[in-house]
């Protein structure tokens, strides 16, 4: 049984706010981060969960730093707490779904997406989650049928072309990963994110030039974008190491 990678580069980050009359903006914080920012941001969540423990966006922000460290006993407690406190919130039953699976507990992955698709019928994430869950476990059939109800949400729809590269990539299916991101740059060519993503998997594919010329093009973009400069930076490495 393949796992989800808790460790995704730098584009795939999250942001939330606080319900409530006081809002609390929780930052956007990178994946791919040192450990000296990881524990940054994990102070803050800690803060604010301190002065407001039932603040379900800092939890689950929380819970899904957790899930990247690889914690997944302190995500699950987090995603726990905060499924005490609402036990239909979808971004919730998402986290669930992902740490199951991670413990190769596929059943309850599928009854946590389940029950958020449920919740949310044009719930993306999860939808696409319970889509790959069934490629894993060989239905193939039932994967296609929710794959197609993703984009039956629009073809030329960016974000669904993403996504699906984006759960292909916790999947380590690389070259599946590359396809779709190759469709989400032919309806947006100018954009850094799928083309740092698409960089990404010619990277884990070995591919050192189109990784490079991707990290080079999505930073002609964005000159800002912390995961591309990243990229380069190890692309130009491995050149170097090679001799090229």
């Amino acid at each position: 049984m393949r796992k989800f990678l808790l460790l995704i580069p730098a584009l795939f980050v999250w942001s939330c706010q606080s319900t409530g009359s006081d809002t609390t903006e929780v930052q956007e914080i990178p994946v791919e981060a040192s450990a000296t920012q990881r524990n940054t941001a994990l102070d803050s969540l800690n803060e604010i969960i301190r002065y407001s423990p039932n603040d379900m966006d800092a939890l689950e922000a929380r819970a899904e730093v957790y899930l990247r460290q690889q914690n997944l006993k302190y995500a699950a407690a987090d995603v726990a707490a905060v499924l005490q406190l609402d036990s239909a919130r979808t971004k919730a039953l998402e986290l669930w779904g992902d740490i199951s699976f991670s413990t190769n507990q596929t059943r309850q992955s599928r009854d946590a997406w389940q029950k958020c698709m449920a919740e949310d019928p044009k719930n993306v994430p999860c939808r696409l989650k319970m889509a790959e869950l069934y490629h894993v476990v060989t239905e193939f059939e039932k994967s296609a049928e929710l794959v197609d109800e993703v984009i039956e949400l629009d073809p030329d729809d960016l974000e669904s072309w993403f996504n699906l590269g984006y759960i292909h990539l916790q999947l380590q299916m690389y070259p599946e990963a590359r396809g779709y991101f190759n469709t989400a740059l032919r309806i947006q060519p100018v954009n850094h994110r799928a083309l740092y993503a698409r960089g990404y998997c010619y990277e884990l594919l070995g591919d050192v030039i189109n990784a490079e010329a991707d990290y080079r093009e999505a930073l002609s973009y964005n000159p800002n974008h912390e995961g591309s400069k990243q990229g380069m930076q190890r692309m130009q490495r491995a050149r170097a190491q090679a001799g090229q």
